[in-house]
């Protein structure tokens, strides 16, 4: 069992996977089945089958899940913006960069977790939360982590 998970698994109605090695998340489905789990595939998910990307409504709000490569995300995020107001997104969740990344344009949030894995431009690995308050909505949060799991700090936080 991963550490996020022990820690995290009573207060997780979601996970997203955002591609590479999406089947990850496969040993988890059995092991928590209140969690509804989403995976999208990216450009190192070769022999595995999951949709490139997907639209999800989650408490009345659009998420826009894909992983980034086939937008380019690396180079610049004009057409992961344009792909995200075409599919009426109020949230757009990417990866492929390693990178974490949390800001809103044209009234999206885009938020690229990092990696708890492999982070890339960043000494930190990191996840994504999204927490849903009732007066006022969503909050996004990156969390920083020890690779083993401990010291968690939130470094990145909008609401």
């Amino acid at each position: 069992m991963h550490p996020i998970f022990e820690k995290l698994s009573g207060h997780i109605d979601y996970v997203f996977h955002l591609g590479d090695t999406c089947t990850d998340v496969r040993p988890f489905i059995p092991l928590y089945p209140n969690i509804t789990f989403y995976a999208v595939s990216g450009n190192c998910d070769f022999a595995e089958y999951a949709p490139k990307e997907l639209l999800v409504n989650i408490y009345g709000y659009n998420f826009f899940l894909t992983h980034g490569s086939s937008f380019g995300v690396k180079y610049n995020k004009d057409k992961i913006s344009y792909a995200a107001m075409e599919r009426g997104a109020d949230v757009c969740l990417f990866g492929h960069t390693h990178y974490p990344e949390l800001y809103k344009q044209e009234n999206i949030i885009f938020m690229n977790p990092g990696s708890i894995v492999l982070p890339r431009g960043t000494k930190y690995h990191s996840y994504g939360m999204v927490n849903f308050f009732e007066d006022k909505g969503p909050e996004f949060s990156i969390v920083s982590i020890e690779k083993n799991g401990s010291n968690v700090i939130k470094f990145l936080s909008y609401s």
